[in-house]
């Protein structure tokens, strides 16, 4: 019996020290505290389950309603990389149209510029076709060009020039001037006559001085009484081009308003085979281009003066292209047959002379006369008759002093 009493209060013991161990040495009465803690503590998490969905249906609902969402967000970012894109391409398309805008631009450009040329083309093969399919209109021009004169009749040829020698000739003139009560120095009269001969080195002889001076009465009586031809051109403020020398081609009549130079020109020109023209083949044409400064020389005489000099050491005969319209053209030759001078007053109205004209040209200037008288009973003396381009080339190539007698030296000194 003790020994089942002892066992069952062992067991007991045994019992109590794991209650012990378990309580974790707490008493009754802490132990009852820790049981009050925790059961309130059950309440609030049993209170927090209680606010969850209990009803099965509704937590599914809420769990698609959580995956539509997800499915929406990545709807969401799929849609905004596409609207990236296109914006992308958007911004990439509007430069590639603005760079087919400037390439239109550059083709209208090239395209305005090859119908230009196309234009220019097809006028100049009208010109072709012209010269070569219409020679009978071409020849008709012309025609009626060479037979524009300047000069009706003719004048006779001086007879006894050969027993006439230079000096004698320009004396000659000196005296008939001053007959005529119009004074030149000597030596003016000389100095013109030289720088004439002298054409071909410098086609251009410029009279300068003031007005009043008779610069333009020296080529005139010189032409007059020395046996050559003579024209005035009075220049105007409106030159502009060479047709102001020449005219131009009146396409409503169908003719050539041809200038009195030209016809002058094509009357003396050594090609010329109009029966008229060649009766003044050998003779001399002096032109004047009256107070020539008035207008732009460059403008209307610059291109011909380049014609003229380029003559200079050569034996080929120079000539300039007159436009008769259609493309067609009238070749005039320039022969040192024709002489040229020209008149410029020193005032406010006038241009200066460029360079150009200056270096191609002899300038001779007018001294104001010492003293005026009257000339009441004005009159010219006779006009001597033509004299030969012959005997004036002769002249060019003489020696003016060389083996002259005294007489002739004197007048030099």
């Amino acid at each position: 019996v003790l020994t089942k009493d002892y066992n069952r209060v062992l067991e007991v013991k045994t019992r109590f020290e794991q209650e012990e161990i378990r309580s974790g040495g707490l008493s009754k009465e802490e132990l009852n505290k820790k049981i009050i803690e925790l059961e309130v503590l059950l309440k609030a998490e049993r209170d927090k389950v209680l606010s969850f969905p209990t009803d099965y249906d509704e937590i599914s609902r809420k769990a698609q309603e959580v995956d539509k969402l997800k499915e929406d967000i990545i709807s969401f970012k799929d849609e905004n990389e596409k609207l990236k894109a296109i914006n992308f391409s958007k911004d990439y398309y509007a430069v590639q149209v603005e760079q087919l805008k400037n390439n239109l631009t550059l083709k209208e450009f090239k395209c305005a510029e090859l119908e230009a040329t196309l234009s220019k083309c097809k006028e100049q093969l009208i010109k072709i076709q012209n010269k070569y399919e219409h020679t009978e209109e071409k020849e008709k021009r012309i025609a009626d060009l060479k037979q524009s004169y300047a000069f009706d009749v003719p004048k006779n040829f001086i007879d006894d020039i050969n027993t006439t020698t230079e000096i004698k000739w320009i004396l000659n003139i000196h005296d008939k001037c001053e007959k005529s009560k119009i004074i030149f120095d000597k030596r003016l009269l000389f100095a013109f006559h030289t720088a004439l001969k002298s054409a071909y080195m410098s086609p251009l002889t410029i009279l300068s001085g003031v007005s009043g001076t008779g610069k333009s009465e020296l080529p005139k009586l010189y032409s007059r009484f020395g046996g050559l031809y003579f024209i005035s051109l009075p220049v105007k403020p409106d030159w502009d081009s060479p047709q102001s020398l020449f005219g131009y081609f009146n396409s409503l009549d169908g003719k050539y308003n041809s200038t009195e130079l030209l016809k002058a020109m094509i009357q003396f020109d050594s090609s010329n085979d109009v029966e008229t023209a060649v009766k003044f083949k050998d003779s001399i044409l002096l032109v004047l281009l009256d107070e020539m400064n008035l207008a732009h020389v460059e403008l209307y005489f610059s291109d011909l003066l380049s014609k003229l000099e380029t003559r200079r050491g050569s034996n080929k005969l120079e000539s300039i292209d007159i436009d008769l319209g259609s493309g067609f053209s009238y070749k005039l030759s320039l022969g040192e047959n024709i002489l040229w001078t020209g008149t410029m007053n020193e005032d406010e109205t006038t241009k200066a002379l460029s360079d150009k004209v200056i270096d191609r040209g002899y300038q001779i200037n007018f001294p104001i006369p010492d003293s005026l008288f009257s000339r009441d009973d004005y009159s010219l003396e006779p006009e001597m008759e033509a004299l030969k381009y012959s005997i004036w080339t002769k002249w060019k190539e003489e020696n003016y002093i060389d083996n002259k007698d005294d007489e002739t030296k004197k007048i030099f000194n």
